[in-house]
C-alpha cells in the first residue's frame, strides 16, 4: 500500500506540474516528495535482500583496531575505501545501522532529485519513472553502488558543460565506493560527437549492427578473454569471473538483440533526438539501449546500466510530456494511455512470480516495515539471499 500511494502521489504531481504546466507551489511539492522518498528509504527495517549483509558487516566493524593498512584487506574483499571510511565515521557515532542507512537515503535521493531539476523541466515525470524503475533497488539493495551513482549524477552536470577536471573528481569519488565507476572514464568522448541529421542514425546502426553479429558463445568468449587477460583490473576481473560462473547472474544460452521492449526504447530515443537535437543525453540513451541488450546476455551487466538510467528517464519523460502535445488531438486520451503504459511494464515485472516459485520480484521489498514496526519474514529472507 505504501508503494502504491507513493506512485499515485508522483502521478498526480506529474500531471499537475509537468503535463498541465502549473507552477504554483511547485517547489514546495518538490521538497515534500523528496522528503517522503528519503524517509521511506531511511526509516525502513530490513527491506530488501542486501541489507542483512550490510548490517552484519557494520556490526562486526571494529573502529578501535582499524588502521590504514586495513583498506587493502577490504579492497581485496570488494569493499572500496570510500565505503569503509563512511562506515568508520558512522560507527564512531553509533553502533546502530540506521545512521548509515539514513546517510545513504539522503545522498542518493537528493542526487537524483537535484539532477532532474538541473537537466529537465519534467521533474515529476522523471521522479515517477525513477520510483517505478530504480528506487527500490537503489534504496533497499545496492547501497555502495547507489552512492557511486549519486556522485556520478553530480559529475554529469559538469560533463555537459565540459568542465572535465571537476567531472573526473566526481568519477574518482564514485570509484571510491564502487569499482564499476571505471565506466565513467569514457563518457567525455561523447563530446567528440557533433549533431547532424545523420550522426545519430549512424551511431544506432553501428551499435546494433555490431551486436547483431554476436551470439551467446561469441560474447562469452569475448568477455572471458577480457577477464582472463586482466584488461579491467584484478579486482574487477575477479568479480567478473564470479558473475560469469553464477547460474542466475552469469551468461545465458540464448541472446537476442531485438524485442518489443527494446524497440520501444529505440523509438523513444529516436523521437527525443529528432525533437530535442540533444546528442549529449541521446548518447547516454543509446548506451542505455546497449546495456539493456547486453543484460539479456549476462544479467549482471545491469549494474553498469545504472549509470545511464537517469538519462533514459529524462528521454522517456520528455517524450511522454511532448509527443501527445504535438501529434494528438485527443490529448487527454493520449496522456492517459502513455501513463498507463509507463505504469504497466514495471508493475507487471514486479508482480510476475519468479519461475518455479511462489515469490515475486516485489516480495523482497514487501511488506514494507519501518523501524517503528520491525519484522522479518525468515522464509522470504532465505529465498532471496539464495537467489
Amino acid at each position: 500500500m505504501i508503494y502504491s500511494l507513493s506512485i499515485l502521489f508522483c502521478v498526480v504531481l506529474a500531471v499537475i506540474y509537468d503535463i498541465k504546466g502549473c507552477q504554483k507551489n511547485k517547489q514546495i511539492w518538490y521538497r515534500i516528495l523528496l522528503l517522503w522518498f528519503i524517509l521511506l528509504s531511511g526509516l525502513q527495517y530490513c527491506v530488501g535482500t542486501d541489507i542483512f549483509g550490510y548490517i552484519q558487516s557494520y556490526k562486526s566493524f571494529k573502529t578501535s583496531s582499524f588502521d590504514l593498512s586495513d583498506f587493502e584487506y577490504y579492497m581485496d574483499h570488494q569493499r572500496q575505501p570510500g565505503w569503509i571510511l563512511l562506515v568508520y565515521l558512522c560507527k564512531l557515532i553509533t553502533d546502530d545501522f540506521i545512521l548509515l542507512k539514513i546517510v545513504q537515503a539522503v545522498f542518493i535521493n537528493v542526487a537524483f532529485f537535484s539532477f532532474f531539476k538541473r537537466e529537465t523541466k519534467y521533474i515529476f515525470l522523471c521522479v515517477l519513472i525513477y520510483a517505478l524503475l530504480s528506487y527500490l533497488v537503489l534504496n533497499f539493495n545496492v547501497y555502495r553502488h547507489s552512492i557511486a551513482l549519486g556522485f556520478a549524477l553530480y559529475g554529469f552536470s559538469y560533463l555537459r558543460r565540459k568542465v572535465f577536471l571537476k567531472y573526473y573528481v566526481f568519477v574518482l569519488l564514485a570509484w571510491l565506493f564502487h569499482n564499476s565507476a571505471l565506466l565513467l572514464v569514457v563518457f567525455p568522448l561523447f563530446h567528440l560527437i557533433k549533431y547532424n541529421k545523420w550522426t545519430f542514425v549512424i551511431l544506432i546502426v553501428f551499435f546494433l549492427g555490431i551486436l547483431s553479429f554476436f551470439n551467446s558463445d561469441s560474447l562469452t568468449n569475448l568477455m572471458t578473454t577480457i577477464i582472463d587477460n586482466g584488461y579491467i583490473g584484478e579486482n574487477m576481473s575477479t568479480l567478473g569471473s564470479a558473475y560469469m560462473s553464477s547460474e542466475r547472474q552469469g551468461t545465458h544460452d540464448t541472446f537476442a538483440v531485438y524485442s518489443l521492449r527494446r524497440l520501444f526504447i529505440l523509438i523513444v530515443l529516436i523521437y527525443y533526438i529528432h525533437r530535442q537535437r540533444d546528442l549529449f543525453i541521446g548518447s547516454f540513451g543509446l548506451f542505455y539501449l546497449v546495456f539493456c541488450i547486453l543484460a539479456g546476455f549476462m544479467q549482471a551487466l545491469w549494474r553498469f546500466r545504472l549509470y545511464v538510467d537517469p538519462f533514459y528517464y529524462i528521454l522517456l519523460a520528455t517524450v511522454i510530456a511532448e509527443l501527445p502535445k504535438h501529434h494528438f488531438k485527443q490529448k487527454v486520451i493520449a496522456y492517459s494511455i502513455a501513463l498507463l503504459l509507463l505504469l504497466y511494464l514495471p508493475i507487471r515485472d514486479y508482480l510476475v512470480p519468479i519461475a518455479g516459485t511462489k515469490w515475486r520480484g516485489i516480495d523482497q521489498y514487501y511488506p514494507y516495515h519501518s523501524i517503528f514496526d520491525p519484522a522479518i519474514n525468515k522464509e522470504q529472507k532465505k529465498f532471496f539471499e539464495n537467489l
